[in-house]
């Protein structure tokens, strides 16, 4: 199997979440809940609703 790995910038993948419907978003740095407020982190975590 061929796997691709995409590094995404804090925020660049928002457009795309909200062009396929969810109406809120959250993006935390960790399964803390931690907010995410800058790129200097190893995982973005999505929530995402309608």
């Amino acid at each position: 199997m061929d796997f691709q790995t995409r590094l995404y910038e804090l925020d660049e993948i928002n457009s795309c979440l909200y062009d396929i419907g969810f109406t809120k978003l959250s993006v935390y740095s960790s399964y803390e809940k931690v907010i995410a407020e800058n790129n200097q982190t190893e995982k973005f975590l999505y929530e995402c609703s309608f």
